[in-house]
């Protein structure tokens, strides 16, 4: 019977073990456990519509105030980021 097995880890690495302790199944596995332990930490911090809406208030205040057209187009551009950012990460249709 055949025993042994191919995994491919990278790219450029491609590994042929028959130690069923070294397959993709355990390496993802691994991983996982190492998700749940904290080990690896992808942070994922909701921003909530009422600091959207107090950021843009803030920025606002600053376009009104300033006097300077090439600090307007700045601040709208930020304004833009900020708006463009947040609607197109939120979920459903």
């Amino acid at each position: 019977m055949f025993t042994t097995s191919v995994m491919a880890q990278d790219v450029r690495k491609i590994y042929v073990t028959c130690c069923p302790s070294y397959s993709l199944w355990v390496a993802r596995f691994m991983t996982g456990i190492h998700k749940r332990m904290g080990d690896i930490v992808k942070q994922d911090k909701v921003v909530t519509l009422d600091v959207i809406h107090k950021l843009i208030e803030g920025l606002e205040e600053d376009f009104l105030t300033e006097p300077e057209q090439a600090a307007k187009e700045n601040i709208s551009d930020a304004a833009l980021f900020i708006l463009t950012s947040f609607l197109e990460r939120l979920r459903g249709e």
